[in-house]
């Protein structure tokens, strides 16, 4: 009886330790083993930079024993070299194969012993990459980590946030104002343009919003405006001062041949400062109005002739005519996809003082985007 009870416990014991052994002596998945030579490196995937630290410090032993080797190496080579003159001088066939024996086994240790050192070579590349991949995954972590809290960050409150209605692209008329606020017009002034054809085109490209309230905020941005003036007919200037002469019209015929048209442009480069009231959830009904400064660049007039039935054109740029900076008020209306806008400069267009005093103003209807 005690013998059976001995043998059930024996049993008993191997059928718990066996797992247990299988398990210790099982490699683990979370595991890296790199093999190179007689070198082997087992890292424990439990922290990364425990990962690291082990690598390096196998490149620091693998340089190691390439040194070690190195000098094994020299010093076979020195054993080899006089060896070598031994044999030049020795003269006996026996001694001479006793030596020839010594080389050939000194250059087969060479030999091997240099095998060891590319291995190791490779050996340091091989974890050089590990470690380059490592390296790859951490900044791919870090990367896909930064944006899923950035994810995070636009889903909890970038919808939450004030989004104005200032980028997009504007088409519109473009005239001009007397100091009396007057529209121009051929009654009161020989540089009223033509209405239907003065067009202006503004690029709003870039948009930056501060939210007050839900339905209350500010945005700036950037801005180009394209502004052309056209005329049937216009003022000869003064090339040299930019002088306009309002007494002395150029003529439908005249020496260069039958005048169509004349077109004044410019563009501003604009930054706006605009205060936005919506009144609605989504935006769709809302009013804003603040003020703008730019610079007024790319000055020229374009004559359009007509000369023997070909239409022909002459370009002359403009570098100081009109006042290079220039600053406004803007105000826009919107309802839902449809926006009206308008822009009045408070910079008269004309830097000469003897020009007359004439202020820009557009207005037309935005697309959004």
């Amino acid at each position: 009886m005690r013998h059976i009870f001995k043998t059930l416990l024996t049993s008993l014991i191997i059928a718990l330790l066996l797992p247990v052994s299988m398990l210790a002596n099982f490699p683990s998945r979370d595991t890296i083993k790199i093999m190179t030579g007689d070198k082997q490196i087992l890292i424990i995937k439990e922290s990364k930079e425990n990962q690291k630290q082990a690598l390096k410090g196998g490149i620091t032993d693998f340089k190691q024993k390439i040194q070690q080797t190195q000098k094994q190496i020299d010093s076979l080579q020195i054993v080899l070299n006089k060896l070598q003159a031994q044999l030049d001088t020795t003269s006996n066939s026996e001694n001479r194969q006793k030596i020839e024996n010594k080389i050939a086994e000194i250059k087969t240790n060479i030999a091997l012993k240099k095998e060891f050192i590319d291995a190791l070579k490779k050996g340091i590349e091989d974890i050089n990459h590990e470690l380059a991949d490592m390296e790859k995954d951490s900044l791919k972590n870090n990367h896909e980590q930064k944006l899923k809290k950035f994810k995070q960050y636009k889903n909890k409150f970038v919808k939450k946030n004030f989004n104005s209605h200032w980028g997009g692209f504007e088409i519109g008329l473009n005239t001009l104002l007397l100091p009396n606020y007057k529209f121009i017009n051929n009654t009161n002034s020989p540089l009223a343009p033509n209405l239907g054809s003065s067009l202006t085109f503004n690029f709003n490209f870039m948009e930056v919003n501060f939210k007050i309230t839900k339905f209350w905020g500010l945005t700036s941005g950037f801005g180009l405006q394209f502004h052309h003036l056209t005329y049937s007919d216009f003022p000869v200037f003064d090339s040299n001062n930019y002088q306009l002469f309002l007494d002395s019209m150029l003529s439908q015929n005249n020496n260069i041949g039958q005048l169509k048209k004349v077109k004044l442009k410019y563009m501003n480069f604009i930054i706006p400062l605009l205060t936005e009231i919506q009144f609605d959830s989504k935006g769709n009904f809302y009013i804003s109005a603040g003020g703008y400064v730019g610079i007024r660049t790319c000055q020229r007039i374009k004559y359009y002739y007509n000369i023997n039935g070909k239409n022909s054109n002459i370009k002359i740029d403009l570098d100081n005519m009109f006042n290079p900076i220039t600053y406004g008020l803007s105000a826009k209306l919107g309802l839902k996809d449809l926006e009206f806008f308008a822009d009045y400069s408070l910079v008269p267009l004309f830097k000469n003082p003897n020009n007359p005093e004439l202020y820009p103003i557009d207005f037309g209807i935005r697309c959004s985007f």
